[in-house]
C-alpha cells in the first residue's frame, strides 16, 4: 500500500465493517472492557467514492463513526476491538479522578490520544488521534484549533522517533505540512513542502501533486480546510 493511504487504512480499517462497497449504517452492542456497560454503537460505511480532504479527512461521513466510546466511563476504543488489551494497567487509569476529569466533554479520538500516551504510544499514532479530535470538533473553532496544534506537535516529534517506519515517515512529513499551513504557519508550510518535493521517498505522482497542492495554498496564505481535487483522489484511488 502506498503511504498517503496507510494513514487512511489506519483509520478506516480499525472499526469499520467488512462491506464497505455501497454507504450503509451498521448497529452493534459493544461491552465496554473496563467497567462492563453495554451500548449499540453505530458505523458508518466508507464507500470507494467518498472524498478526502487534504488533512485525510474523510468526507460525508460522521468524524465519529469509528471510534466506540464507552457512555459510562469514556474509555475509548484507540486500538482494534479484536486486539488484546492491557487491562491490568488500564482499568486503573480509565477509573482515575485523572482520566475521568480530563477526558470529560472531550470528543472520543481525544480520549483515544490521552490513552495511547498513557500507554507510550509512538508519537505518530497519538498525532494522528488529536487530528481526528480536530475534526470531530469542528465546530467549535476553538477547541479544534487547539487539537490541530497538538497533532501536529507530536506529528513533527514522531519525524525524529525511532519508531516510525518508512512510510510513516512520508506519510508524517507531508501532513506537517498541510497541518502548520491550517494552522497559519504558512514559512514553515513553505519550507517543508519545497524540500520534500525534490527530497528521495517523494518522488510518486500523488505525493508530488499533494504537497504542491498545499503549495498553492500556502502562496495564497489560505489556512482552511480544502478537498483533493478529483485529480487528486484519481492518484490517491491509483496508489491503493
Amino acid at each position: 500500500m502506498k503511504p498517503l493511504l496507510l494513514v487512511l487504512a489506519l483509520f478506516a480499517g480499525l472499526f469499520l465493517p467488512a462491506s464497505w462497497a455501497q454507504p450503509k449504517t451498521y448497529g452493534r452492542e459493544i461491552t465496554c472492557p473496563i467497567d462492563g456497560q453495554v451500548w449499540k454503537h453505530t458505523w458508518e460505511s466508507i464507500s470507494r467514492a467518498s472524498k478526502n480532504r487534504l488533512d485525510l479527512k474523510r468526507l460525508e461521513i460522521s468524524p465519529t463513526w469509528l471510534m466506540p466510546q464507552c457512555p459510562k466511563c469514556r474509555f475509548a476504543f484507540y486500538q482494534a476491538e479484536s486486539l488484546p488489551l492491557p487491562l491490568e494497567r488500564l482499568k486503573p487509569y480509565i477509573l482515575s479522578e485523572a482520566y475521568q476529569t480530563a477526558s470529560k466533554g472531550r470528543p472520543p479520538s481525544y480520549c483515544a490520544a490521552l490513552i495511547q500516551t498513557f500507554l507510550g504510544g509512538p508519537p505518530f499514532k497519538v498525532g494522528l488521534h488529536y487530528l481526528a479530535a480536530s475534526w470531530q470538533t469542528e465546530s467549535n473553532p476553538k477547541e479544534s484549533r487547539e487539537y490541530l496544534d497538538v497533532a501536529l506537535t507530536h506529528i513533527t516529534a514522531a519525524l525524529t522517533s525511532s519508531s516510525i517506519s518508512a512510510e510513516e515517515f512520508q506519510i508524517a512529513a507531508s501532513l506537517c505540512g498541510e497541518l502548520e499551513r491550517r494552522t497559519g504557519r504558512f514559512e514553515q508550510a513553505r519550507q517543508r513542502c519545497e524540500a520534500y518535493l525534490t527530497r528521495k521517498g517523494f518522488q510518486e505522482e500523488y505525493q508530488q501533486a499533494y504537497l504542491k497542492r498545499i503549495l498553492s495554498f500556502v502562496a495564497a496564505k489560505d489556512s482552511a480546510p480544502h478537498a483533493l481535487t478529483d485529480a487528486d483522489e484519481h492518484l490517491v484511488e491509483g496508489a491503493r
